[in-house]
């Protein structure tokens, strides 16, 4: 089913969705010690889709995604939230938000030291994400 957070089936977003409301805080903050490549694949796509209708000038609720992106506490993410965060907003051509006073220090965001995938079988389609470390 195609819908605002991609291709994912009814299930998967519904799980999504009671994810967010058990934890009651944004998904890139949650503690990711048990975490699994299909949970770091959910991150990726609820980051992708923040920035996506951030950058969207006709999305309804851009001024809202801005706001989120705009009130983000890096210091509070992991290295590999961030590193995924750093590598959408080129992907995304967001580089301006950089400028943004809680984006400054995201600039000189490094690959990460360990081996982070997205996806059970990563296939290196997109080189920005191979570059930092990331297996999609």
């Amino acid at each position: 089913m195609e819908n605002l957070w991609g291709s994912l089936s009814e299930e998967e977003l519904a799980e999504i969705i009671a994810y967010a409301n058990a934890n009651r805080e944004p998904v890139y903050y949650v503690d990711q010690t048990n975490w699994d490549h299909d949970d770091f694949y959910y991150l990726n796509r609820y980051l992708n889709r923040l920035l996506y209708r951030a950058g969207n000038q006709k999305d309804k609720k851009q001024e809202e995604k801005i706001t989120e992106l705009q009130t983000m506490d890096l210091s509070r993410m992991t290295e590999e939230t961030k590193v995924i965060l750093y590598v959408l907003i080129f992907f995304n051509k967001m580089e301006y938000v950089f400028e943004w006073e809680n984006f400054t220090s995201l600039k000189d965001t490094k690959p990460l030291k360990k081996r982070l995938n997205l996806v059970e079988n990563p296939m290196g389609v997109y080189a920005l994400y191979t570059e930092y470390n990331i297996g999609w």
